[in-house]
């Protein structure tokens, strides 16, 4: 999902036994070539992802966990809320698509619920590009700091 656009770039779905953090390597390759950073929680920080994520020219925006023995330090906190600021756009896209599209699967096959899926995110994305068009785009929080670039520049660079 493209953070400033909020369109869904690629989906990947899978059966419920599958755990979305396999998915996550897979969906990078998929990721276009302007994008660099890709923002999750911690659940999927592991070093081979990290690895793989940047022989791919990724870089990995992870949120930094706090452990038992070890809290996190003021820097990792300010860094956590702004990688929860790209986060946050991200996840209200797929709360959009449950209540406003008001998407439940009905069918029982795994096809069927993909092509379910596929025409929800179409319909989602639709309605993200008519905002795009009539120029309701509103201007992130996290890239107030560009004030050089329009939105159409980011539009273009990022998808």
């Amino acid at each position: 999902t493209d953070a400033v656009t909020k369109i869904v770039l690629h989906d990947i779905f899978t059966p419920a036994n599958i755990h979305d953090v396999n998915q996550l390597l897979e969906l990078c390759n998929h990721a276009p070539e302007s994008m660099v950073k890709i923002y999750a929680d911690s659940g999927y920080c592991s070093e081979d992802r990290e690895q793989t994520m940047s022989e791919s020219g990724l870089k990995s925006m992870f949120i930094k966990r706090p452990y038992s023995h070890r809290s996190l330090t003021y820097d990792e906190k300010i860094e956590n809320n702004k990688r929860s600021s790209v986060r946050c756009r991200v996840e209200h896209i797929f709360a959009g698509l449950k209540l406003n599209q008001g998407f439940l699967p009905k069918s029982k096959s795994t096809v069927c619920i993909k092509g379910e899926c596929d025409l929800v995110v179409l319909a989602y994305n639709t309605s993200r590009y008519q905002v795009i068009i009539d120029g309701r785009l509103k201007y992130p929080k996290f890239l107030i700091k560009e004030k050089n670039r329009s939105i159409g520049d980011l539009v273009r660079v990022s998808g």
